[in-house]
């Protein structure tokens, strides 16, 4: 049996949405932390679209964070000018035995002009 949005129990799931201008193509990334963790527990890449799903299983009970960006140049790191996401910075809630539906915006990066008129 194939494991779905729809009979997982142990889920997270969602997706990454892009309404930005900067990319058009590249890999979609993202992963899935605990909260004040400096390394990820799941790992989910796809190729670039704007509305792309999101499925991470297996995961057990614990307070998380998903970070997201879509990879222009494929070299798996977040780069200045990539589009970035994040769930929300004070960590979400997984009971482990259920599923839940997490969608990540993806926002532009652009420099800040600080210089004051």
């Amino acid at each position: 049996m194939a494991i779905t949005t729809a009979n997982a129990t142990d889920a997270i799931y969602g997706a990454l949405v892009y309404n930005g201008s900067l990319a058009s193509s590249g890999t979609a990334r993202a992963s899935l932390f605990p909260l004040g963790a400096p390394t990820p527990i799941r790992l989910s890449s796809a190729p670039f679209a704007a509305n792309r799903p999101l499925f991470l299983q297996h995961v057990p009970a614990g307070l998380y964070q998903v970070q997201a960006f879509i990879d222009l140049n494929n070299n798996g790191q977040p780069d200045a000018g990539e589009p970035v996401g994040i769930s929300v910075s004070t960590g979400f809630a997984f009971n482990g035995s259920s599923s839940t539906v997490m969608n990540v915006p993806l926002c532009d990066r652009r420099p800040v002009n600080s210089a004051r008129r």
